[in-house]
């Protein structure tokens, strides 16, 4: 069972990754009067998360229950630092739920606060593709507590501060300052994110 929820997760993370290809493909066949990156301009972005990589550690340790989640949530701002290669960090929040069968209850909540740095290599006035890393800070919050509300020892172990992502991504600008935007990796707590860019 655990086997076919990891196929399925890689066929969405594989459809992805085609969307984004063909978009990156089409950017580079492109080109219009302007450039979507621009060095010198500032984007701020704000995504939603798809794949909760902390749910599939719960599953991939062998807890089950009913999980119900909210998030990632992701602000991001990056500024133009050079022709190909731009700078910013994202905040980024996420929390998870897991009733057990007996009634106890699992919660882990998650901040964090990353730098990150992409390189673009498109050369469209509406694509902006991109690949980078990050690294930065998580900060973990985990509690398991029975029906009446007491705490109870779990074997689930939270993971450290330290916190990194690597992203592929592609922006379209609809208008010269509105793009809709993909990323697949380890983002934000997710296999990947969507959301809208707003650049100035």
């Amino acid at each position: 069972d655990l086997l076919t929820k990891i196929k399925r997760n890689m066929k969405k993370v594989l459809f992805v990754s085609a969307i984004l290809l063909s978009l990156t493909t089409a950017s580079i066949a492109q080109d219009g009067g302007g450039k979507a990156y621009e060095q010198g301009k500032s984007t701020v972005a704000l995504g939603y998360g798809f794949g909760n990589i902390w749910k599939s550690s719960f599953k991939a340790a062998g807890v089950g229950g009913s999980f119900k989640g909210m998030g990632p949530f992701a602000l991001t701002y990056e500024y133009g630092l050079t022709e190909n290669i731009s700078v910013g960090a994202v905040v980024s929040y996420s929390s998870l739920k897991n009733t057990l069968s007996n009634n106890n209850v699992q919660k882990l909540t998650q901040f964090g606060a990353v730098l990150r740095g992409n390189y673009h290599f498109g050369s469209s006035d509406k694509f902006d593709p991109y690949i980078g890393i990050g690294v930065g800070y998580y900060n973990f919050k985990y509690t398991s507590k029975d029906a009446n509300g007491n705490d109870v020892t779990s074997f689930y172990s939270v993971p450290g501060a330290f916190g990194y992502q690597g992203q592929l991504g592609a922006k379209y600008y609809f208008m010269p300052s509105l793009a809709a935007f993909a990323e697949i990796g380890y983002v934000a707590g997710s296999f990947g994110q969507i959301g809208v860019n707003f650049k100035f």
